[in-house]
């Protein structure tokens, strides 16, 4: 292989690499925090909701 060709395949790899980085950061953050948001938030409403809540004042007041 020569180097020419060698130098413009690892360009082209840079610029694919680039262009999935900008992919995942900008566009698909937007798609995942409300997913995640809505997720954590239902976690935490079963975790909290499950525990009595005397428990939670005896383990807050000591």
């Amino acid at each position: 292989m020569s180097y020419g060709l060698l130098i413009t395949l690892h360009l082209l790899a840079a610029v694919a690499f680039a262009g999935t980085v900008f992919f995942e950061v900008v566009l698909l953050a937007n798609v995942m925090l409300p997913l995640f948001c809505g997720v954590l938030s239902s976690l935490l409403t079963r975790l909290f909701c499950a525990v009595p809540r005397t428990s939670v004042a005896r383990i807050a007041w000591g």
